[in-house]
């Protein structure tokens, strides 16, 4: 694999683990970001 394709992969990976990341906090109970979710999940 070249160098870009390895930057491709590792931007990917990032990307997943930030939104795991994200719906965790989230499920543990973290309301930073939630009106970006909708009405019904901010109420």
């Amino acid at each position: 694999m070249d160098r870009r394709g390895k930057g491709v992969v590792y931007a990917g990976i990032g990307w997943t683990v930030l939104f795991a990341a994200m719906s965790f906090y989230w499920a543990a109970g973290g309301m930073i970001g939630v009106e970006s979710l909708g009405g019904a999940v901010y109420e």
